[in-house]
């Protein structure tokens, strides 16, 4: 994020009434940025405003993305050097592929044509009053191949042009007003993320033997975490949502809810003391740093197929 929003400081003076052309060399410094390579720049277009590149293939590591559009429209951007304004992002990527790279071509053919189906779509509407300091991402979707899909939505205030200098050392300012995160898992997401977090979390766990039990041993240990968290932030209803999801796992299918929209908004500064905490599950501390939120969580297990 904040190698995006100094790209954009950077951009901003030359970019004040840029075309597409200058939008999309921002495009690709950010990709450059987070260490991908564009191994192709496709075809791009410029239909009065609206930016279109096809067939862009990066490439990050071992890893190939094959996007076969990209689609946005960028306006108020000649806020940025007045400090006033709205600035308003729309995007579409269509048809992303992520190819696993090997050192066999057979293999990496074969790779190839069975993610040939396997593609992902995403949008993204967003907008920041310059005015008002209101960083809005109204709706970000990724559907993956098959039923799933992530969803985000927030509100962040206090968002001046400051934050563009990467000096983001005082928080005060910044408070998060709402915040929704829609997760939908029916297998893609096993591989990708649970896996992950199967092996962060069983570092929490003193049990030991086979793989399976360890994780038992986790998800047990997990469970207790979620049933000492504070009733004022987590309701039975989350409580039991949380509970629910982790016996499904280590790979639970299904849908995941979880919304936060604190009053007052909550700041960021809050969140900051908390990571001093001697634990970051210590009820007191989880307490000071979430007082007037609610975490309103829920979770549909998916049908168990006969």
């Amino acid at each position: 994020m904040k190698k995006t929003l100094a790209a954009l400081a950077i951009c901003a003076p030359s970019m004040a009434f840029a075309a597409c052309g200058s939008e999309r060399a921002l495009v690709e410094s950010i990709f450059q940025s987070r260490g991908w390579t564009i191994e192709s720049e496709g075809a791009f277009e410029d239909a009065s405003g609206t930016c279109k590149i096809n067939d862009i293939v990066l490439v990050a590591q071992n890893l190939s993305f094959d996007v076969e559009a990209l689609t946005w429209r960028l306006e108020g951007l000649s806020g940025l050097s007045t400090g006033s304004g709205m600035i308003s992002l729309n995007a579409d990527l269509e048809n992303l592929r992520m190819v696993a790279r090997t050192s066999d071509p057979l293999v990496d053919y074969m790779l190839s044509e069975q993610n040939r189906r396997n593609l992902i779509d995403g949008t993204l509407s967003a907008s920041w009053d310059l005015d008002a300091g209101l960083l809005e991402v109204a709706s970000l979707r990724v559907d993956m191949p098959g039923e799933n899909a992530v969803g985000l939505d927030f509100r962040v205030d206090g968002v001046s042009p400051a934050v563009l200098s990467g000096q983001i050392g005082d928080l005060d300012a910044l408070s998060l007003e709402y915040l929704a995160i829609e997760i939908e898992n029916r297998g893609f997401a096993d591989g990708l993320i649970l896996s992950f977090l199967v092996s962060a979390m069983t570092g929490l766990t003193e049990a030991a033997g086979s793989p399976a039990s360890v994780v038992e041993g986790t998800k047990r240990e997990m469970s207790q975490m979620v049933r000492d968290l504070p009733d004022a932030l987590f309701h039975d209803g989350s409580k039991d949502a949380l509970l629910r999801l982790i016996a499904d796992g280590p790979v639970p299918w299904g849908e995941l809810f979880v919304q936060v929209a604190p009053t007052p908004p909550l700041a960021f500064s809050k969140l900051m003391e908390l990571g001093f905490a001697p634990s970051v599950f210590d009820e007191s501390a989880l307490l000071q740093a979430f007082d007037g939120v609610e975490f309103l969580i829920s979770y549909i297990a998916a049908p168990v197929a006969e």
